[in-house]
């Protein structure tokens, strides 16, 4: 019997709070580089540490990445987090995308700063069951070799990493929000539909 075809998607879960261009160079790097047939953005639900954030509600967050993604037909939303009752965890979404879709074999998008801390992310050892750790950065960035800290995960919780070679873009989502309530600009922060819907919308203004 003929080995199944199995189809090689990207996971980027995240606030996307807002969405900024620093995501979406991470998106296309891994795309390019995995060879990926898609790569589908998780904003995050309910999260234990988050439970006071303050900023766009879900369903902004949702409508701002439908605009910044919207020329990518390669790219898709899944609310699945945002749609569960508990409190959202990566191994917790894995699980159920796994077992949704079992044609896909998934990779999990992160970068080295996350990478530090996996081992300390709720049951590491289910979420690298179910995907293969895609860490995106700039090959001699951090201080400590990106393929020792990958193997350092591997020896700690198992699973599969692969780094994923990606200009370092210094821009973060909170930064953005501290801008908008300066009123300050964030022209080149985010695709200008994005910064329309921030705009009109009033979002992070204080």
């Amino acid at each position: 019997m003929a080995e199944s075809i199995r189809h090689k998607t990207g996971v980027f879960g995240g606030t996307f709070d807002p969405v900024h261009i620093g995501h979406l160079f991470i998106a296309r790097a891994a795309y390019e580089a995995l060879g990926l047939e898609k790569v589908i953005f998780i904003p995050t639900g309910k999260t234990i540490h988050k439970r006071n954030r303050i900023g766009a509600s879900d369903e902004e967050r949702v409508e701002m990445l439908e605009l910044a993604l919207a020329s990518e037909p390669d790219y898709d939303i899944d609310p699945i987090e945002i749609e569960a009752e508990e409190y959202s965890f990566s191994y917790r979404t894995m699980q159920r995308l796994a077992e949704m879709h079992p044609e896909n074999e998934y990779y999990f998008l992160i970068g080295e700063d996350s990478l530090r801390d996996l081992s300390s992310w709720r049951c590491p050892e289910e979420l690298v069951k179910h995907c293969h750790i895609a860490v995106a950065g700039r090959m001699g960035y951090s201080d400590i070799p990106v393929e020792e800290l990958m193997e350092k995960q591997r020896q700690t919780i198992g699973g599969d990493y692969v780094f994923v070679e990606c200009p370092y873009i210094d821009i973060s989502s909170s930064e953005i929000r501290k801008r908008v309530s300066e009123g300050k600009t964030i022209r080149y922060y985010t695709p200008d539909d994005v910064i329309e819907y921030i705009r009109n919308k009033k979002l992070y203004v204080q």
